[in-house]
């Protein structure tokens, strides 16, 4: 039975147009089951590779689908290549054009405050043009229902051994706002949306990565996981939404925006129990970042947050 240890064994005998590489090495970071790899040709032409076995060839299937797609439609993602199977058939390749530029997450600090809320404002367009793309599957009502979502974290945590503190402050405040999440939209959604999935280009620009959690449904959940930008740049966190509104920022927002990032903490736990105890350290430490950005949910404006007036006046 193929499994992608065997893979890296010896990657050069079952990748397809065998003899045309001259470099492949694993991509290390991150959770996601379909393996990433950088690749380049003899010609120095550097790709990314990215393999799947098993129950994940569906998901690789489906996440090119719609990189392809959403290429098609000028959104900055990596130029999907081909999708094929290895040699033996065991093994589902999605070759993609390499993005050339650094990890957000580790590169913003090297700009001026200003160029970093420019770049943040470039990836909030970005995310607000795949939101408002027509859809390319469908789903009925109760898929988009993100009360049962909450409700469904809630009953996850309740049952995980590990808890942290002020946690009933986050449920109380997900029980008590509920309404607010009612009968919201469905659309692509990027699934994993945070500073470390996107790569800021030699030419200043914002491109998006790693699209392996992609999935459909409220696109301001797509906001639930801006600790990860504000804790590093808050001025590209204060970007991203100033530019997915076109800084007309809906009164509704911030509060949307607290349940989904409450919901958020219910389920970090229980996911980071998958992954080892420096995965469980490290997201009890954001956790208790979030909670304080909160006022341990007595707020629904984050510290971080400021209008953009407030920015504007800040970065003059």
């Amino acid at each position: 039975m193929a499994n992608l240890d065997h893979f890296d064994a010896n990657p050069y005998h079952f990748l397809p147009d065998e003899g045309k590489w001259a470099k492949i090495s694993r991509l290390q970071r991150g959770y996601s089951p379909i393996r990433k790899y950088y690749l380049e040709n003899h010609n120095r032409t550097t790709f990314l590779l990215q393999v799947a076995i098993s129950s994940q060839i569906q998901l690789l299937s489906r996440v090119f689908k719609h990189i392809k797609y959403l290429f098609l439609q000028s959104v900055p993602v990596p130029e999907p290549i081909s999708l094929k199977y290895s040699v033996n058939s065991q093994y589902l390749f999605g070759l993609f054009k390499w993005i050339p530029g650094n990890d957000a997450e580790y590169g913003i600090s090297q700009y001026s405050p200003k160029i970093q809320y420019n770049l943040g404002i470039k990836a909030g367009k970005i995310l607000s043009k795949i939101h408002t793309l027509p859809s390319l599957e469908k789903h009925n009502a109760e898929y988009g229902s993100e009360v049962n979502k909450i409700q469904q974290k809630i009953e996850e945590y309740s049952k995980c051994g590990s808890k942290f503190q002020y946690d009933l402050s986050v449920k109380n405040f997900l029980l008590k706002n509920l309404q607010l999440v009612e009968n919201r939209p469905v659309v692509i959604r990027h699934g994993d949306h945070n500073i470390a999935n996107l790569i800021i280009t030699p030419s200043h620009d914002i491109a998006f990565i790693d699209f392996g959690q992609l999935c459909y449904g409220d696109p301001w959940d797509d906001f639930n996981r801006m600790v990860y930008s504000w804790r590093v740049s808050p001025v590209f966190a204060n970007g991203q939404v100033h530019g997915y509104f076109n800084e007309n920022i809906p009164d509704t927002f911030l509060p949307i925006m607290a349940i989904y990032t409450a919901r958020g903490l219910l389920g970090a736990l229980p996911w980071a129990k998958n992954h080892g105890d420096e995965t469980i350290k490290r997201v009890r430490s954001l956790i208790q970042q979030v909670l304080k950005s909160y006022n341990y949910f007595q707020n629904v404006q984050p510290e971080w947050y400021k209008s953009p007036a407030e920015i504007k006046a800040q970065l003059e």
